[in-house]
């Protein structure tokens, strides 16, 4: 047995027309739309491992409920021109927590704050790699993440 990736994320919404929309033209995802009355919810896939969902009915209780989660810490999203995507993004109500550039040049992200988003905490990044470890410092098992290292966070919006 090989581990092959992450296949989907799926994410619960509050306003899923808005959502799809935002997703759509901020990331250019396309998704299959469907309205699952057994699962009582509206459920948008994509060949791009985001599925959102929402419920039918708000007032109503999907059978599957009791089994989500709220453990999620950031979905993180690869882009093609990161400052493009975070001024896409904040146009459509998000807010930008943190920038991190690290180590400078290779790998570069914002991490934005749920709210903004339809609820979801999401990272954009852009890195000059293929591999996220490669960008972290290749080979490396640990990476200076101190004060003093080279790039590190820049608080934009530091929470409270």
């Amino acid at each position: 047995m090989a581990y092959l990736g992450v296949g989907q994320i799926a994410l619960l919404v509050d306003d899923f027309d808005a959502a799809v929309k935002d997703f759509h033209e901020v990331f250019g995802i396309d998704f299959v739309l469907i309205e699952h009355p057994q699962l009582r919810q509206r459920i948008a896939i994509s060949d791009g491992g985001i599925v959102l969902t929402s419920k039918i009915d708000p007032n109503d209780t999907s059978p599957i409920e009791s089994n989500w989660t709220g453990r999620l810490t950031a979905i993180e999203l690869k882009v093609t021109d990161i400052e493009e995507t975070r001024k896409a993004m904040e146009d459509r109500g998000a807010k930008t927590m943190y920038y991190l550039d690290t180590p400078p040049g290779s790998l570069k992200e914002y991490y934005m704050y749920s709210e903004g988003f339809h609820g979801i905490p999401l990272t954009i990044f852009q890195n000059d790699t293929e591999s996220w470890l490669e960008s972290m410092g290749g080979d490396d098992r640990t990476v200076d993440q101190s004060d003093e290292a080279p790039g590190g966070i820049q608080w934009i919006n530091q929470p409270t």
